[in-house]
């Protein structure tokens, strides 16, 4: 009737409270990851943040990213960055001739 396998509607049934579960624990780690980043004056990317969780136990480095997203905390970057190739000012009809 709906177009999807009877099997699959029971494993989704079935997984909610997994899904659930997950939740809650995103949502306890969410205030985690919001101190961190606060303390460190928003300077702390998904990556650091990460080893600073991973003290109290692993996580993965992309649900920490994900939440981030999720909840608009980004890391402060300096908007001066240049490659050192830039810096190198070669004149064209040396390039070419």
């Amino acid at each position: 009737m709906l177009g999807i396998q009877r099997s699959s509607y029971y494993k989704w049934r079935d997984s909610r409270q997994d899904r659930a579960d997950l939740q809650a624990a995103d949502d306890a780690l969410v205030p985690q990851i919001a101190d961190i980043h606060r303390v460190w004056d928003r300077t702390y990317g998904y990556r650091r943040i990460t080893v600073e969780l991973a003290a109290d136990g692993p996580v993965n480095h992309k649900r920490v990213a994900r939440l981030m997203r999720a909840n608009n905390m980004s890391a402060f970057t300096c908007a001066n960055r240049r490659s050192p190739r830039s810096r190198i000012r070669v004149p064209r009809s040396l390039l070419i001739g």
